[in-house]
C-alpha cells in the first residue's frame, strides 16, 4: 500500500482505455454498415418493382419493344 494507490494503478488505465477503444469502434462499425445496408436495400427493392412493372408493361403490348430497351437502359 503506497501512496496513491488505487488498485490497479497504471494497467488498469490502460486496459479502460483500450475498452473503450474497441467500444467506440464497435459504434461506429454498426453505424456505419447498418446505414450502408439499409440504403443497397432501398436501391435493389426499388430497381426490382421498375424492372416488374417494365417487364409486365411490355408482356401486356403497352409498349412497344424499342420503348421498352430504351427505359431498361435509363432502370440500369
Amino acid at each position: 500500500m503506497g501512496f496513491c494507490d488505487f488498485g490497479y494503478g497504471i494497467r488498469g488505465m490502460g486496459s479502460m482505455m483500450f475498452l473503450g477503444w474497441i467500444f467506440i469502434a464497435v459504434i461506429m462499425y454498426l453505424l456505419f454498415t447498418n446505414k450502408n445496408s439499409t440504403y443497397l436495400e432501398r436501391r435493389n427493392v426499388y430497381d426490382d418493382s421498375a424492372l416488374r412493372v417494365l417487364n409486365e408493361r411490355y408482356a401486356s403490348g403497352e409498349i412497344s419493344e424499342e420503348e421498352y430497351q430504351k427505359i431498361r437502359k435509363n432502370i440500369s
